[in-house]
């Protein structure tokens, strides 16, 4: 690995004590480098640029100059089995925070690990950087769905047993238009309004006050999570990942336990977050 230091600010003024925070130029992988490095914990690291940064299941995360990419490093007290839950309360907390700060944009959580936007979504504008004309933005969308919800941000949450013992939860958002060349993907954008480090600042103490109520008892606020839901009462589709078998109904929800309840004519069917979603509007 081989990154640019900016700076390291520790105690970082309004950040929780407690959090040593790491900013670098470059990087390949924030998630990466926290699960292969001993690092005091909680340790926040941020970049402006990832040359292999990733998503879910392996895939490109779109590393647009204009974004907020960072990872969290947490001691894991809890079980692993935890962390499925924890991502739905990460992408819950985030859609709070950015509806805190943005009165002008509605957001909402796409299960297990994404937020989309309404009131800034770019759709096949010709790429401004060469890497973006193969990078992942979003989910596939129908032509009616694309043209309102865009992806704004995504959540990857990995976990190093063993020695280290650790939880890393990566967090990637766009805070600007980004250029697409696939037509059948949208994403959008945050429009933050102020300087991006302070508000990541704000969000990061959110976040670490999530884990630590999270450690005390693992649960999903499911009422909550229903007032952001963008699948509820949608036609989906559901791909395993594992079986490649592919499941259609009416999304219900989401249970306490972070899993998809999906309704066809046999009957409920449980979905976990190893189904890949396609929607209909």
């Amino acid at each position: 690995m081989r990154v640019k230091e900016r700076f390291r600010l520790n105690p970082t003024p309004g950040l929780h004590p407690e959090i040593t925070w790491r900013h670098v130029d470059t990087i390949d992988s924030t998630n990466a480098t926290l699960l292969a490095t001993d690092t005091p914990l909680p340790y926040l690291l941020s970049t402006d640029y990832q040359t292999q940064g990733r998503g879910q299941r392996g895939r490109v995360w779109s590393n647009p100059e204009k974004s907020l990419m960072f990872s969290l490093a947490f001691a894991l007290p809890i079980t692993a089995e935890k962390l499925a839950l924890w991502q739905l309360v990460v992408a819950l907390t985030l859609v709070e925070q950015f509806s805190q700060t943005v009165d002008t944009q509605a957001f909402r959580i796409k299960w297990p690990n994404d937020i989309y936007v309404n009131g800034s979504v770019n759709r096949h504008q010709l790429p401004s950087h060469p890497l973006q004309s193969h990078q992942l933005l979003g989910e596939p969308l129908s032509q009616k769905t694309a043209a309102q919800w865009g992806k704004c941000a995504g959540i990857l949450v990995e976990n190093q047993l063993g020695f280290r013992n650790k939880v890393v939860t990566g967090i990637g958002i766009n805070l600007a238009p980004v250029a697409l060349s696939d037509t059948r993907y949208a994403s959008g954008y945050v429009d933050i309004g102020c300087d991006k480090y302070i508000w990541l600042v704000q969000l990061v103490n959110s976040l670490y006050a999530a884990w630590q109520r999270f450690c005390e008892a693992p649960y999903l606020d499911v009422a909550a999570y229903a007032h952001y839901d963008l699948l509820a009462g949608k036609m989906i589709s559901a791909v395993d990942s594992k079986t490649n078998q592919t499941v259609a109904g009416v999304c219900l929800g989401v249970d306490a336990q972070g899993a998809l309840h999906l309704s066809n004519e046999t009957g409920i069917q449980v979905l976990t977050a190893a189904h890949q979603i396609q929607w209909e509007e």
